[in-house]
């Protein structure tokens, strides 16, 4: 927190205490024109990675963005951490087989769901992002055992075969962040049984059967299983429209179960 001193006009016994009482007013203006500056460059920030559908475009701004990004987003109250840890949870045993259990946090930026899985009694954490300064930020926070910098959609991640229990991709898959065809190599780096959640904003008419279709190649070769899938009634405020104080975004987690079978064979 930042605290602004202003100095007041100097007192003067034989001033009218008018005088005073416009100085503090005008001080109150200050720090109150100062605070609403920096609410008004949080919600700028959150429009304008919204409207960048260039992927190097969105990569640049991150990147100047890590060390605020979370500070910023909290106004957009974003919960699609909290949930998609928390309907893992559901599906995952508790306790020590909860602990051992390896995540690849995809698209992991910051380290918000990794925050979010820890509470729920996850302990071990893999991160792939192709910012480096966002993973920064989450090296600090002590979660990740390994920061992998990767772009993912390419063929070209360096991302393990079969080791992971969980991949999680909040907010990930949407919105121009990581490609559909990034399901081959998250699907590759899972172990057979392991699980795949990911998050879907709920906003526009027709976006969940869009989405979903992306996954009906590996569901008809027999390479994943639908689990669950959780509507969530206010995933996010909508920061970026015009008139967005009394409005949330519905929203959905999906998890699917990768069967005992290699998804290298298919492309979406």
């Amino acid at each position: 927190m930042s605290v602004l001193l202003c100095k007041l006009p100097p007192y003067n016994t034989a001033q009218s205490t008018a005088n005073t009482k416009q100085g503090v007013c005008m001080c109150l203006c200050v720090v109150a024109g100062a605070a609403m500056a920096s609410e008004g460059e949080k919600i700028t920030n959150v429009k304008i990675i919204n409207s960048l559908s260039n992927l190097q475009d969105r990569l640049n701004f991150y990147s100047t963005w890590a060390p605020t990004h979370e500070q910023d987003i909290a106004q957009m109250e974003y919960r699609s951490p909290f949930y998609a840890a928390e309907t893992l949870a559901g599906q995952c045993p508790g306790g020590a087989v909860r602990e051992g259990l390896l995540v690849l946090d995809v698209a992991c930026g910051t380290g918000l769901v990794a925050d979010e899985m820890f509470l729920f009694g996850f302990r071990k954490f893999h991160g792939i992002d192709a910012c480096q300064q966002m993973m920064d930020v989450a090296q600090r926070k002590g979660l990740f055992q390994k920061l992998i910098l990767g772009m993912l959609g390419t063929g070209t991640a360096p991302l393990e075969s079969g080791v992971y229990d969980v991949a999680v991709a909040v907010g990930a898959l949407q919105g121009g962040g990581v490609p559909w065809t990034a399901l081959t190599e998250i699907l590759q780096s899972l172990k057979p049984g392991g699980l795949l959640c990911f998050t879907l904003r709920g906003d526009s008419s027709g976006y969940r059967e869009q989405s979903l279709s992306h996954l009906q190649p590996y569901l008809d070769r027999g390479l994943l299983e639908a689990v669950t899938e959780q509507q969530v009634a206010k995933m996010q405020r909508p920061l970026w429209q015009e008139e967005w104080e009394d409005k949330y975004i519905p929203g959905l987690v999906c998890i699917y179960r990768k069967l005992p079978r290699q998804a290298d064979t298919v492309t979406d």
